[in-house]
């Protein structure tokens, strides 16, 4: 789990307040000191953006995401708390992007 935040460059407090458990919690689970309930994997397995399966598997924990992978989980991570008009906003936003990146590869 630690290194799986780590890899993301996440703090465990901006971990710990996404999933909505505590820092003392967090800090527990990743030392291996708690035994956590399925609730709490899942909810920080989804702020991680993996499967609860992945917070056991050291394989997949050591295996260091590519750069477009941490910053896709930096902005989803951004995203969380953001209202639905701040949201379709920035679907407007990303729209107008992509037709400008379509314009330019033409």
């Amino acid at each position: 789990m630690l290194g799986l935040r780590e890899d993301q460059g996440m703090t465990r407090a901006a971990l710990a307040s996404a999933a909505k458990v505590s820092p003392t919690t967090l800090t527990l689970l990743e030392q291996g000191r708690a035994q956590p309930n399925l609730a709490t994997l899942e909810s920080v397995a989804r702020v991680l953006g993996v499967r609860v399966a992945d917070l056991f598997d050291e394989e997949q924990a050591a295996r260091k995401p590519t750069s477009g992978s941490t910053t896709f989980f930096r902005l989803v991570g951004r995203l969380r708390g953001r209202t639905d008009s701040q949201l379709r906003a920035l679907e407007k936003l990303l729209s107008a992007f992509d037709r400008a990146v379509e314009a330019a590869e033409d």
